[in-house]
């Protein structure tokens, strides 16, 4: 088995990357304010977009989580490159950057609550089934969006990749 380090990552990958973080934080940005507090300010989404976007990027781009969703799509009898691969692969993205992305979300809206650390991980519980759901629609149309915005700023297509994701 090829070893994390050894993945290539294109232009491409790098792009789409930076698409899917983008739209996921910009509407985890909006959703989990409102989920938590019923409400969300401009502040709040700015900066959440921001942080969101830039943690999610991180996240993709040095844990395996491309691969580890290939391997899960391939174990569901799933054929790469179909809407069912897609769908599978998507759920573990959603799970993997959304208990990061979520947890770090909330802590940052809810760090200036006095006392915040005694309610945080109910807080983060109840908003958690939601940033799943949001990241995984939004993971879904992200990557119908961003490749063909990827293929047409790199000039670049995807590369093939195996069943366990590895190019």
């Amino acid at each position: 088995r090829r070893s994390c380090a050894k993945l290539k990552v294109t232009k491409l990958d790098l792009i789409l990357n930076a698409w899917i973080s983008l739209l996921i934080g910009a509407v985890l940005s909006i959703c989990l304010p409102i989920i938590v507090k019923g409400s969300v300010s401009f502040g709040e989404f700015l900066m959440g977009t921001v942080v969101s976007g830039v943690l999610g990027f991180l996240i993709v781009l040095f844990i395996p989580i491309i691969p580890w969703g290939f391997a899960f799509a391939a174990a569901c009898g799933a054929k790469p490159r179909t809407l069912k691969h897609q769908l599978l692969t998507t759920i573990v993205l959603a799970l993997c950057i959304g208990i990061f992305m979520s947890a770090f979300m909330n802590w940052l809206g809810m760090r200036g609550v006095p006392g915040y650390q005694k309610i945080f991980l109910g807080v983060w519980l109840h908003a958690l089934p939601w940033a799943l759901l949001v990241i995984y629609i939004m993971a879904n149309i992200s990557l119908a969006t961003g490749v063909p915005l990827a293929m047409k700023l790199t000039g670049q297509k995807p590369m093939p990749r195996d069943d366990d994701g590895r190019k």
